[in-house]
């Protein structure tokens, strides 16, 4: 039976640790996949900063087509991952794809928000300039700040106040979409990190566990041998004590027997010495005269 016990704690956790394995090699080969995701993101969006004095239809449409990239590639991925290998534990399967699900709804979030920077940047591009002083003093009633900040003014000179401001908050809006982005992506290679160190820590605790109740079997086991041997040792004591107790006896039984025989001999021998000695009973009497 305890044989039987260790050797199914063997198979356990030899199952899980191949479903373990095949889990961080499908979380790495997605990891791979999401990174070329990001790769064509980065790129589409390096290519927008670096053209932004084109038009807004030409952006519109190198996001568009970004995107088509992305949407194909997602949809390669999710594909590709849906007749992937199933593993046995049915805990494993949930987190796989748990995992699968969150991951391709964050970088389908990332699309939606790409594509809200892109409208953005075209909306921006697109922003209506004055041509003179009186214009701009008039479009300044008129026209909303794009951001919360103050505008430091350079020079005297409405146009290039009204230009060098919008310049520096267009660059300072992309920056800061450009470290959003950044954040996300850093924060998902977190999460995956954290997920995968879970993994391990909880492969090692059912390692250790199946380690210590394999020690605590044949601990067990053979404290049962040593009483058994014990009990066997103190059988066989038994035995011999009484073999010599019974060997005993039947010395002090051969010692009373021959006592008895030397005490019977010695009262035979004194009563014929006495019968020799007594005058014989007889009423005849012989005369040697």
């Amino acid at each position: 039976m305890l044989y039987l016990q260790i050797d199914f704690l063997r198979k356990n956790d030899e199952a899980f640790e191949t479903e373990s394995n095949d889990f961080i090699e499908t979380l790495a080969s997605f990891q791979q996949e999401l990174g070329q995701i990001t790769s064509v993101f980065d790129g589409n969006s390096n290519n927008k900063i670096t053209n932004q004095s084109a038009r807004a239809s030409g952006a519109s449409e190198v996001a568009d087509s970004g995107s088509q990239d992305l949407e194909e590639m997602l949809k390669f991925v999710v594909n590709k991952y849906a007749t992937s290998k199933v593993v046995v534990n049915p805990e494993i399967t949930q987190k796989v794809q748990a995992a699968e699900s969150a991951a391709i709804a964050k970088y389908l979030q990332q699309l939606d928000f790409q594509k809200k920077v892109s409208e953005e940047n075209a909306a921006l591009k697109t922003y209506a300039r004055p041509a003179t002083p009186a214009s701009a003093s008039r479009s300044d009633i008129g026209r909303p700040p794009l951001t919360a900040r103050t505008r430091r003014h350079f020079s005297n000179n409405p146009d290039d106040m009204e230009t060098g401001s919008d310049n520096e908050e267009i660059a300072a809006e992309l920056k800061e979409m450009k470290e959003g982005i950044m954040n996300r992506l850093m924060n998902h290679d977190r999460l995956i990190k954290s997920g995968r160190e879970r993994l391990q820590k909880r492969l090692n605790d059912r390692r250790m566990a199946a380690m210590a109740a394999k020690e605590d079997t044949e601990r067990t086991r053979a404290q049962a041998i040593l009483s058994r041997q014990d009990e066997v040792e103190h059988k066989w004591v038994e035995s011999a004590t009484c073999s010599q107790q019974t060997a005993q006896l039947f010395t002090n039984v051969d010692k009373t027997k021959m006592d008895m025989q030397r005490k019977l001999m010695s009262r035979i021998e004194e009563q014929m010495q006495n019968r020799a000695k007594a005058p014989p009973t007889c009423g005849c009497v012989k005369s040697f005269n």
